[in-house]
């Protein structure tokens, strides 16, 4: 049987436990939260890799590609370190990967559901690719990132910019 435990800062009250097949094979699942105490995350992270087969990591800021750049949570990648004896994901790269097939998924069965559309993004950051995948059918986008001044939205090569800005500090 396989053992996955993520380790979330969020509330420890939303704990859970389950077993479950899949594909033939057997996993056993475990939520542990944290509480919002990154050392005790740090600490659960540490004893868990031990009797896992796979960790998650929950609750954390993902890492960005925003074009060319990438941009690193400092937090997320601290407690990424932690881990060196199983696989550890946050399940950033499986969101980005699903944001962008939806977005083309539902264009096409839809019929140009996005076609000039009004889309806002709290972050453009964090949803580049599903900004940049839009993009492809609507220029009505708008970004509440703090970087944004006078109420005006930032388009996605200024969001480039201050990625390749940001990836020097």
């Amino acid at each position: 049987m396989k053992r996955i435990v993520s380790v979330s800062l969020g509330r420890a009250t939303a704990d859970y436990q389950f077993s479950a097949t899949f594909l033939g094979h057997q996993f056993h699942i475990r939520r542990v939260g944290a509480n919002g105490d990154v050392a005790r995350a740090a600490a659960l992270l540490d004893d868990f890799q031990y009797e896992a087969d796979a960790c998650g990591l929950g609750m954390v800021g993902d890492h960005a590609t925003v074009g060319t750049r990438r941009v690193v949570d400092r937090l997320t990648a601290r407690l990424e370190q932690v881990v060196t004896r199983v696989p550890l994901t946050t399940g950033a790269a499986l969101r980005t990967f699903l944001d962008e097939w939806v977005v083309r998924h539902v264009q096409n069965e839809e019929g140009d559901y996005f076609t000039n559309a009004r889309v806002p993004f709290l972050s453009g950051f964090g949803n580049y690719r599903a900004a940049a995948t839009l993009a492809e059918y609507t220029r009505n986008l708008r970004f509440a990132d703090p970087i944004t001044r006078d109420g005006l939205p930032m388009i996605l090569r200024a969001l480039e910019r201050h990625a390749a800005l940001s990836a020097r500090s």
